[in-house]
């Protein structure tokens, strides 16, 4: 408003601050432990925290009823912490555009990541979804992280998730596929020395002593890698169910119609009540053969708005809707929360 001149070496003045705050910053976040991942208490834990700092603060020599009232607010704040466990088995299907995310809590506490969508120049889903809702669920430690198949838009969220959490078992298919991004994973995973499982079908994994997860696929001739094009790696996807009680899930990452054949002398055992639809709903896969095997209540699919592949394509979306399916899109409803009991489901609504 007064001078030019002056503005502008105020100005540069401002600037030079800003770029020594940017290296100072860089350089510390270089150090070990510079930062570190905390979970998201719940508005009642932030109360009782506040409330203890404030009489912490005020505490005097020998006043015994603040002591005694700080530290039954310590006791109140871990009764919290233990009552948000919810005994049954929760699972969220989280919106990660054109991709897949599915994050399972078994009833011991036990943690399973099938997936985290994207990476990309401008978004990296692992980073900028997935990773808050893990810190919001006090997820910070995944037991079981599974790679259904290595294409970018289910496997490009693992390397900030590995550098970032606790991860007990990294889960593969075995299928080798010719890209940087999976060879960088293997590396991280090395570095940080997580072990990799390859399963088969026919494996069993026990996270908790009341749930089965059943792995059906790949067999042998889909765990093989010759061509590397896209139809060979989606059905050399881990395709597995989750057994509590009565209910089930079957997850089929992106599994064709060719690949879903083997799966079919499964016959009954196919059964679930929920069933996270292969490849985002494209024409190419849930055939109606699958269909009729699995026999779900509820169908999930992970699509992003209007993607250029157009998925989920109507033909499938009419199948769906010809058996009987009650079907939800992340690009409709956001994420996908629920409860499953071990003769019950409900839907979590979370808005």
């Amino acid at each position: 408003m007064f001078s030019d001149i002056v503005a502008q070496g105020i100005a540069m003045m401002i600037q030079v601050v800003n770029l020594i705050l940017q290296w100072l910053v860089n350089l510390i976040s270089d150090l070990p432990y510079s930062s570190f991942l905390t979970p998201l208490p719940t508005l009642s834990q932030l109360a009782i925290m506040y409330l203890w700092i404030i009489l912490a603060l005020n505490i005097r020599k020998n006043n015994k009823v603040v002591i005694v009232l700080l530290i039954v607010l310590v006791l109140i704040f871990i009764i919290s912490i233990r009552s948000d466990r919810q005994l049954d088995l929760q699972i969220a299907f989280l919106d990660v555009g054109q991709g897949d995310a599915a994050f399972i809590r078994f009833p011991n506490q036990t943690t399973m990541l099938i997936d985290a969508g994207d990476r990309s120049f401008q978004w990296d889903q692992g980073e900028k979804t997935v990773l808050p809702f893990l810190q919001s669920m006090n997820a910070l430690h995944i037991n079981y992280l599974v790679g259904s198949h290595p294409h970018n838009d289910h496997i490009g969220g693992f390397p900030v998730l590995i550098k970032s959490l606790t991860v007990d078992t990294l889960i593969l298919s075995g299928y080798q596929y010719n890209s940087k991004l999976f060879a960088n994973l293997l590396t991280d995973a090395n570095d940080k020395n997580i072990p990799i499982k390859v399963v088969r079908k026919g494996d069993i994994l026990i996270p908790d002593p009341l749930c089965r997860v059943y792995i059906f696929h790949p067999d042998s001739n889909h765990s093989r890698s010759e061509n590397f094009h896209g139809s060979e790696c989606n059905n050399s996807s881990v395709v597995l169910k989750i057994q509590y009680g009565e209910n089930s899930v079957l997850f089929t990452g992106d599994l064709e119609k060719s690949g879903e054949q083997p799966l079919l002398h499964y016959d009954f055992f196919l059964e679930s009540e929920i069933l996270k639809i292969g490849h985002h709903g494209s024409a190419t896969s849930t055939s109606d053969d699958l269909l009729k095997k699995v026999n779900p209540l509820l169908a999930l699919i992970s699509v992003a708005k209007k993607n250029k592949f157009r998925h989920p394509s109507p033909k499938t979306l009419e199948r769906l809707k010809r058996h009987g399916i009650k079907t939800y899109q992340t690009s409709q409803e956001g994420a996908l929360l629920f409860g499953l009991g071990p003769e019950k489901i409900m839907k979590i609504s979370w808005k």
